[in-house]
C-alpha cells in the first residue's frame, strides 16, 4: 500500500459516529470461478428497490422483504416461525439465542464463557465482538483481492461454487437431535419434547426394536431407527443398550444441580437406551427441567453449516453390520449427514470469525435515515462482507457460513453463490457490466501530493446528496479526526459506489430415507443486499454503508485444512487402532473408543469417515 499524506481539512461535521473501516492486505494473485451473470429480472428488481429506497430511505431500512425462494426440491425444516418469534417477550428470543451461541463455542468451559462475555478473543474459537478484517475469515487472506479493479479483472462480479454445500436437518433438540426416528411412522409429530421422549424411552425402546430385526426386512427395520440408534448398533451389543442409564442419570443430576434445579431426575426416571443416543436426549431433558419446555429453534445447525461444505456428501445408502456380527442396518445418506453435522456440533475445531452479535430485538436507529446506531447490531461492515464473499466464493472457491439477518431470525447458513451490479449511490442509476467508475461518486478530488480537495461538480458526494454522510468519517469530539487520517491515509474514503448483490445460500431440509443423495435434493434461498462501498484513493475497499438493516450479522468459516489434516479427530480417535473399511463388525478398539467418545456426547470421527467413504465407494468428492 502506498503511503500518502492527505491535507488536514478544517471542516466541522455535526455527527458523532465513526466509519467501520478494516485492515486489508496486499493482493498478490487471482483465480477464475464459475460465472453466474446477473439476470435481467435481478437487474430490474434492483432498479425497483433503489426507487423505493430513494423515495423513503427510513422506511426501506426497516423492511424485511428481500428474501426469495431459490432451489427447493425437498420440504424445508423450519427452526422457528414468525409467529413463534412474535410471541416472545422483548429480547427473550435473542437473549436465549446468544446464550446458545456461547454454549456452542464454549460448552461447559467456564473460563471460555467468561472471556466471551467480556469480549476477549479466544485462540482457536470465534470471538463475539466486532472484528471486520476479511483477511481473518477467508482462505489465503494474505493474497486477498482488495480492489474493485482487481475483482473485475479476475472476472468475479459473480461466482458460484462447483458443488453446493449439502442440505440437512437442523436436528432439533426438542425432537431428540440424532435420537429422532425421522423415518418411522410410529414417531409422533408436534412441538412437545415429552411426547418424543416417551416414545423412545418407554413406548418402544431400542432393545425392543432390535429384537424385531429378524422379523422385518432391512428397509422396514432401518426406517424405524434414529441415526444415533443405528450408530449405537455398530459399537455395542444389544444388552449394552440399557447399561448406560446410570451414567446418564448422574450426568443430568450434575448439570441440574449446578444450575440450582430441584428435580434432578430424568422424565419417569428413565433414560433412552443406547450408547450415543442418551447424550442426544440430555440437553432436551436439561432445558425441559429448567424451563418446562424446549425451544423449537435450538438444534445443531452450527454443526451442519460447516460440515455441509468441508465434509463429502454421502451419495448412497450403505448397509452395515452391527457389533453382534450378524444384525444388518442401513444408513441412508440422511443418517450419515446427521452424524457429520453432530460431529462438528460437538467437537471444538478451528474456526475463523468476523462480525458482531446483536442482542437487541429492536435496536435504536437514526431518526433521519433509519440506520442502526448500535455498532454491535450494525454488524459486519459492507466492505468486509463484499471482500469476504468475493474472495471466498469467487477466488478461493470455498463456502463460509453467514448469519443471514442482523437481528434474531436466521443464522448459520452456508453460502453458495453471488452476483452483483453497481449503481450510483445518489441517482440510483445502475450498470450491469463492470463499470464501477461510471457510477461511482467522489468525496475528494486530487491526490495527496497535490493536496486533497472536496470534490465538486456532477460527481461530487457530500452531505447534500449522501443519505449517510453523518457516518462516513471517524470522529473525535464530534469533528472529523484528521489526525487519524494523517496517520492512516489508506483509511480515508475517497470514492463511494453502490452495490446490489444477490446471494444464494443453502437451507435445511427435512431428512428422508432415500437410497441416494445429490445436489438436486438441496434447498436454497436467495437474498438481495443493497449497500455502498467506500474506497480509498488507491481504489481499495475500506468500508461502506448498508441500505437495509436486514443484512449479515456475522460470518464464520471452518478451513478445509481441518478436514484434510484430520484436525476434527480427538483423543478418542487416536485410541481406535487398526484399520476398518466398514466390512463386518468394527474392531474392538474402535468400539471401545466410540463408547468413550459417546460418554462425552461425541461420535467417533473415524466411524463417520468410514460411513462417508463407503457411501461414496471410497472416493473423495471434495479433496
Amino acid at each position: 500500500m502506498k503511503t500518502k499524506q492527505p491535507r488536514r481539512l478544517s471542516l466541522v461535521l455535526s455527527a458523532a459516529m465513526s466509519l467501520s473501516s478494516f485492515a486489508i492486505p496486499m493482493q498478490t494473485g487471482m483465480a477464475q470461478a464459475n460465472n453466474v451473470p446477473a439476470s435481467q429480472q435481478f437487474v430490474d428488481s434492483v432498479e425497483n428497490l433503489l426507487g423505493e429506497f430513494n423515495s423513503d430511505p427510513k422506511a426501506f431500512m426497516q423492511k424485511n422483504f428481500l428474501k426469495q425462494e431459490g432451489q427447493n426440491s425437498q420440504q424445508q425444516s423450519e427452526k422457528f416461525t414468525r409467529q413463534y418469534v412474535n410471541q416472545q417477550t422483548p429480547n427473550q428470543f435473542v437473549e436465549g439465542k446468544d446464550e446458545w451461541r456461547i454454549k456452542i463455542f464454549c460448552g461447559d468451559d467456564k473460563e471460555c464463557v467468561e472471556k466471551l462475555k467480556k469480549g476477549e478473543q479466544l485462540q482457536g474459537r470465534a470471538q463475539f465482538e466486532p472484528n471486520d478484517n476479511p483477511a481473518e475469515l477467508v482462505d489465503e487472506g494474505d493474497e486477498m483481492l482488495k480492489t474493485l479493479d482487481g475483482i473485475e479483472k479476475a472476472g468475479l462480479m459473480s461466482a458460484q461454487l462447483d458443488e453446493t454445500p449439502w442440505s440437512d436437518d437442523y436436528w432439533a433438540i426438542y425432537r431428540g437431535v440424532l435420537g429422532a426416528r425421522y423415518a418411522s411412522d410410529e414417531y409422533p409429530d408436534g412441538g412437545d419434547w415429552r411426547v418424543y421422549f416417551n416414545t423412545v424411552a418407554s413406548d418402544m425402546t431400542l432393545s425392543a426394536l432390535w429384537a424385531k430385526a429378524s422379523r422385518l426386512n432391512l428397509d422396514d427395520f432401518s426406517a424405524r431407527l434414529s441415526p444415533s440408534e443405528k450408530y449405537d448398533m455398530l459399537v455395542g451389543s444389544k444388552s449394552e443398550m440399557a447399561e448406560t442409564a446410570d451414567y446418564w442419570k448422574e450426568q443430568l443430576k450434575y448439570q441440574l444441580r449446578r444450575a440450582g434445579a430441584r428435580n434432578l431426575k430424568w422424565e419417569g426416571d428413565t433414560v433412552p437406551q443406547g450408547i450415543l443416543t442418551p447424550g442426544n436426549w440430555l440437553d432436551g431433558q436439561y432445558y425441559q427441567r429448567m424451563n418446562d419446555k424446549v425451544e423449537p429453534w435450538m438444534g445443531i445447525c452450527h454443526g451442519w453449516a460447516p460440515a455441509a461444505y468441508v465434509m463429502d456428501r454421502p451419495e448412497k445408502a450403505v448397509t452395515m453390520t452391527g457389533a453382534d456380527g450378524k444384525t444388518k442396518v442401513k444408513f441412508y445418506p440422511a443418517d450419515i449427514k446427521a452424524l457429520s453435522s453432530y460431529l462438528f456440533a460437538q467437537n471444538n475445531v478451528q474456526t475463523r470469525y468476523i462480525g458482531g452479535r446483536c442482542n437487541t430485538k429492536g435496536p435504536k436507529t437514526d431518526s433521519a435515515t433509519g440506520r442502526i446506531l448500535d455498532q454491535e447490531c450494525f454488524d459486519t461492515n459492507p466492505g468486509a462482507w463484499h471482500l469476504s464473499i468475493v474472495n471466498q466464493i469467487g477466488k478461493n472457491k470455498n463456502s463460509f457460513v453467514m448469519d443471514a439477518t442482523f437481528d434474531y431470525e436466521v443464522w448459520n447458513q452456508p453460502v453458495h453463490s453471488y452476483r452483483a451490479v453497481y449503481f450510483d449511490p445518489v441517482s440510483g442509476q445502475r450498470k450491469t457490466a463492470t463499470e464501477w467508475k461510471k457510477v461511482a461518486r467522489q468525496i475528494f478530488e486530487g491526490t495527496a501530493a497535490d493536496k486533497f480537495k472536496w470534490a465538486t461538480g456532477a460527481k461530487a458526494f457530500n452531505k447534500e446528496n449522501d443519505k449517510f454522510w453523518e457516518f462516513r468519517f471517524k470522529k473525535s469530539g464530534g469533528k472529523v479526526d484528521w489526525n487519524h487520517y494523517q496517520r492512516n491515509p489508506g483509511q480515508l474514503p475517497y470514492y463511494v459506489v453502490g452495490v446490489a448483490m444477490e446471494v444464494e445460500y443453502v437451507v435445511e431440509t427435512r431428512p428422508v430415507p432415500l437410497e441416494y443423495d445429490n445436489a438436486d435434493l438441496d434447498a436454497t434461498k436467495k437474498v438481495t443486499y443493497l449497500y455502498d462501498l467506500e474506497l480509498n484513493v488507491d481504489g481499495e475497499v475500506i468500508g461502506g454503508e448498508w441500505y437495509n438493516n436486514a443484512h449479515p450479522d456475522f460470518l464464520w468459516h471452518v478451513p478445509q485444512s481441518v478436514v484434510s489434516n484430520k484436525r476434527y479427530y480427538t483423543e478418542f480417535d487416536q485410541a481406535a487402532v487398526g484399520k476398518w473399511d466398514g466390512s463386518g463388525a468394527m474392531p474392538a478398539s474402535w468400539q471401545a473408543a466410540a463408547k468413550d467418545a459417546a460418554s462425552n456426547q461425541k461420535p467417533l470421527a473415524k466411524i463417520v469417515d468410514v460411513l462417508i467413504e463407503k457411501a461414496n465407494g471410497a472416493r473423495s468428492t471434495r479433496n
